[in-house]
C-alpha cells in the first residue's frame, strides 16, 4: 500500500468505515485539516474528504481543533456531520 504523504495527516473514509465496523464505537474523531491548539494561521480544511466520511461511516464525527477556526467552518462542519467539537481558550 502507497500512501500519498500529503494524505497520511488525514483520515481515510474506507479505513475510518471499517475501524468503527470493528471496534464498536459511538462516535468518531477524523483529520481533516486541523489540530490541537490555536493557530497562527486559518488551517486549510478538506471538506471533501468530511463529506466522503460521511457516506462511508454512519456515527456522529468529533472535531479536535475547533480553537481559532472561524465561525463559517465551523457551521459547514456542522452542516457536513461533526456533532462536537473541542475548543481551547485562549
Amino acid at each position: 500500500m502507497q500512501v500519498n504523504e500529503a494524505d497520511a495527516f488525514y483520515t481515510n473514509p474506507v479505513q475510518a468505515r471499517e475501524f468503527a465496523e470493528a471496534t464498536g464505537i459511538d462516535s468518531l474523531a477524523v483529520a481533516i485539516g486541523t489540530a490541537h491548539g490555536m493557530y497562527a494561521r486559518a488551517p486549510a480544511l478538506d471538506f471533501s474528504r468530511l463529506e466522503n466520511i460521511r457516506q462511508w461511516v454512519n456515527l456522529p464525527l468529533v472535531l479536535h481543533g475547533a480553537s481559532g477556526l472561524s465561525t463559517k467552518d465551523i457551521q459547514q462542519t456542522i452542516k457536513l456531520g461533526y456533532a462536537k467539537s473541542t475548543l481551547q481558550r485562549s
